[in-house]
């Protein structure tokens, strides 16, 4: 390693080369930057969601990664599943949902193959403050939904706890999901009507966009799993 740290300015506590005046990671490698952003990997923060690992490395695949949502002074830095590839990449899995299961909240990290899964209420607020849209994904269909509108419905705004049922629901007469003037994100309230991944878009405040269009009005899937960005 070249010596940075003149001989009459000789402090270099960490060994690193460069001088404590200049250092600009105490304690680790000032050298090694191989994200090439100006702070040396030792002291880089976490990205703060899916989308700036995408951002910082366009050829990232989709993994697990570990972020820092919600900053300094809030949680804990904590690994997530980063979708890189669906509708321009940068998501992250907050819930897999099994139709007719109850949805777990786990503290670990949530994969795909975690089935009837969600990450608990900490976790979810932190990300849920940090994004601004979300894909509910199923077979080849993707729903894509603001989150500001489905904390705007007017019956169930946006829960904060993935495990409720639903995650929102809308609608233009009463709450009582019925004649059709309902919109709903992740279940349906109603006794014997009870699915955990039911969708529909019937209300004046319609939550989704559909890609590909499909032909069917309401949905039903086995399984559908919820990311955000």
């Amino acid at each position: 390693m070249d010596d940075l740290c003149p001989q009459d300015n000789p402090d270099d506590s960490d060994g690193d080369g460069v001088c404590d005046s200049d250092d600009l990671c105490p304690g680790g490698d000032d050298t090694v930057d191989l994200d090439a952003n100006g702070t040396p990997d030792d002291c880089d923060s976490p990205d703060g969601a899916c989308a700036e690992v995408l951002a910082d490395d366009p050829g990232a695949l989709s993994d697990v990664y570990t972020i820092d949502p919600d900053g300094d002074g809030g949680l804990d830095p904590f690994d997530v599943y980063c979708d890189m590839d669906t509708m321009g990449g940068g998501w992250t899995l907050v819930m897999n949902r099994t139709n007719d299961q109850e949805t777990i909240k786990v503290s670990g990290v949530l994969t795909p193959s975690d089935t009837s899964q969600a990450v608990d209420n900490a976790r979810w607020a932190a990300l849920r403050d940090a994004s601004t849209e979300t894909i509910a994904v199923f077979d080849s269909t993707v729903f894509v939904a603001s989150l500001s509108d489905l904390a705007a419905a007017r019956c169930t705004p946006l829960a904060a706890d993935l495990s409720d049922n639903p995650i929102a629901h809308d609608e233009d007469a009463g709450c009582d999901t019925k004649g059709g003037d309902y919109s709903n994100w992740f279940g349906i309230d109603g006794g014997v009507q009870d699915r955990n991944t039911y969708f529909w878009n019937g209300s004046s405040m319609p939550f989704f966009i559909t890609s590909p269009t499909p032909a069917a009005a309401s949905f039903v899937p086995d399984e559908a799993s919820m990311y955000v960005r």
